[in-house]
């Protein structure tokens, strides 16, 4: 009940909102733009390499730690790798949605200005929208049109993306 209120007093503000602005509104599908952009597509890549480094990592960790004539110190060494990589896999996840994130906000700004859009709002945001006002392929293909790549602030090199032409996000 109290969402359905604050997604109606959402509505109305930027009813209010654009009753006074001259300029257009928009909407976006923010999660089909995260999936379907090259942006999104590179950083489940990366992701996967990343987890599949981890993962590597963690059954030579393992073997070792089998291998260790002192179970309780290999267990705890074991352990330790498992919760470090538990961190750095999270770590990474952060690290590529902020990339995206930015790089739609970026994409998102460069659009409306372009356009003379006075609010584009998240689709889930709307109570109803025609589909006129529907922006997200138009955004996707404005996203596809910079490269963006993802080098982990954390990992080791082994878990680097691997070398393309395009430039890092900014």
């Amino acid at each position: 009940m109290r969402a359905s209120q604050l997604l109606l007093l959402s509505a109305l503000f930027f009813a209010l909102l654009l009753t006074g602005c001259n300029g257009k509104t928009a909407v976006i599908n923010t999660n089909m733009a995260f999936q379907m952009s090259d942006a999104g597509k590179e950083g489940v890549a990366y992701l996967d390499r990343v987890g599949t480094e981890l993962q590597v990592g963690l059954a030579e960790a393992e073997k070792q730690a089998q291998a260790n004539k002192n179970k309780n110190v290999a267990m705890l060494k074991f352990q330790q790798r498992l919760a470090e990589a538990q961190h750095l896999a999270s770590s990474e996840q952060q690290h590529v949605m902020t990339i995206i994130s930015e790089h739609l906000r970026s994409t998102l700004n460069a659009y409306r200005e372009k356009n003379n859009i006075a609010v584009i709002i998240d689709a889930e945001a709307a109570a109803a929208y025609s589909p006129k006002a529907d922006i997200t392929q138009k955004i996707i293909q404005e996203m596809n049109k910079t490269a963006v790549t993802f080098q982990s602030p954390t990992a080791t090199p082994a878990v680097e993306a691997a070398p393309t032409e395009a430039a890092p996000a900014q």
